[in-house]
């Protein structure tokens, strides 16, 4: 594995430790199981579909990694939870049929553009149209984000910050909504407005963060940052 996804999972486990043992033990057993898996198979190429057979809740993707088609197929076939974000947009992506996803991560620009149009709220309207039962994850920037998910629609404003450096700051909004995700506990149609309200304050909270300083894994910020920022 790539040392930075070592050194994420080994910081979440570390934020969880303080608020949830037990959920941290969890993932530690699920983490020790994953690099067993890695250490049995060495150096030794492996099929994709057998990583893919590996995975067993959320399958998070972005538009950056190869065979990206049949992973969602892949996937949805397993009856797994996909949440893609869509950076870096493409041609195939812009003609993908995306209604096997669970949830839609997006910027204003690639919105608009998977939308085909020019303008994000008319993107955002159009999708929400095209996939009803899609959850959509909306950054605008400075002016926060919108989401809906089944007929709810929250908007959040984004937290004050001087902003330094906003590279990965998009990765970070949708990787913590992922993790506030996978806390509940819940499958995604059974979130209601209170929870997709806390699932969105706390990526903005900590994407806001993560602008603040330079670089991308190294700017992502811990949990207690996060929570302190929540409630400043």
């Amino acid at each position: 594995f790539n040392p930075h996804f070592v050194y994420n999972v080994m910081e979440t486990v570390r934020y969880q430790i303080s608020e949830d043992p037990e959920t941290a033990s969890e993932m530690l057993l699920s983490f020790a199981s994953l690099m067993r898996y890695s250490v049995n198979y060495g150096h030794t190429k492996v099929l994709l579909e057998t990583d893919v057979e590996y995975v067993n809740d959320y399958l998070l993707l972005q538009n950056e990694i190869s065979n990206l088609p049949y992973l969602l197929r892949a996937a949805a076939a397993r009856g797994l939870r996909i949440v893609l974000n869509a950076s870096p947009i493409s041609e195939w992506l812009l003609e993908a049929d995306l209604s096997c996803l669970d949830w839609l991560v997006v910027n204003e620009v690639e919105c608009a553009a998977l939308a085909h149009c020019d303008d994000p709220d008319a993107g955002y309207a159009a999708l929400r149209a095209r996939y009803p039962g899609i959850g959509i994850l909306l950054t605008l920037g400075e002016s926060g984000s919108v989401s809906w998910k089944d007929g709810t629609e929250v908007r959040q404003c984004a937290y004050p910050v001087k902003a330094v450096d906003t590279t990965g700051a998009g990765d970070i909004f949708g990787g913590s909504a992922v993790w506030k995700l996978l806390r509940y506990g819940v499958p995604p149609e059974e979130l209601g407005e209170d929870e997709l309200r806390d699932i969105v304050s706390f990526a903005c909270a900590a994407a806001g963060l993560s602008a603040t300083r330079p670089g991308g894994i190294s700017s992502i910020p811990g949990y207690d940052e996060v929570l302190r920022e929540l409630n400043r």
